[in-house]
């Protein structure tokens, strides 16, 4: 997650975190606090001398991670502007994650043990998405119940660019930087093409409240 006194940018997995991570710290206004991976912080490349103060944590903070790191540092959650999601489609973003771990685990020998790692190296993309945990991502976002404090903006990855210029637009804030692509998938391009009914099936059910919140059709 990342933070500055007036937004909460949480991260989801395969969302292009690493090109918006750097897009926040170079265009929202310092003191900008983060936990991110060692991957975001050789990738935003900023410190200190530029007001961008990071720790290396997991950096898939969820909702309620992100009000107990904040609360102890005492920050309201409920106090930021909003908070920055972004969002991809179920079943691109299923490919993206598969194609991920498989390419780490080849590459990565440190992440071998990792089960997720281990279970997309191991089997074809049916088999990982009816047998694959995901969180649910309902917790990870404000609850309905604080929406009116807190208001939830999400960021479309297909439409990455263009929707971050317009929360800044309608914020009021200058957009300074576009957004770098960095860290882009090798996933293949047509996801479609990776499914069948029983697979779609596993997708639709696992991701249902990306879905339902992302406001995604369950179609291909």
């Amino acid at each position: 997650m990342l933070y500055n006194d007036d937004f909460l940018l949480l991260h989801y997995p395969k969302t292009a975190g690493k090109s918006v991570a750097v897009y926040f710290c170079q265009n929202f206004a310092g003191p900008i606090h983060g936990r991110v991976s060692k991957g975001q912080v050789r990738e935003i490349g900023m410190g200190a001398d530029e007001d961008v103060h990071l720790e290396v944590a997991g950096g898939h903070d969820n909702f309620m991670a992100a009000r107990k790191v904040l609360k102890e540092r005492d920050v309201d959650i409920l106090g930021f502007r909003a908070c920055l999601v972004p969002i991809r489609n179920p079943y691109d973003q299923m490919v993206s994650n598969y194609a991920f771990l498989r390419r780490s685990y080849d590459r990565n020998p440190r992440v071998r043990d990792r089960p997720s790692f281990a279970l997309a190296a191991e089997t074809t993309f049916p088999e990982f998405c009816a047998r694959v945990t995901i969180a649910d991502f309902a917790n990870f976002v404000p609850p309905e119940r604080v929406r009116d404090k807190l208001p939830l903006e999400l960021i479309r990855f297909e439409t990455l660019a263009a929707s971050l210029s317009d929360l800044m637009a309608r914020y009021g804030l200058d957009e300074t930087h576009p957004l770098p692509h960095l860290n882009a998938s090798d996933r293949p391009r047509d996801f479609a093409s990776m499914y069948d009914d029983a697979t779609k099936a596993h997708v639709d059910h696992k991701l249902d409240s990306l879905f339902r919140i992302g406001g995604y059709p369950k179609e291909l």
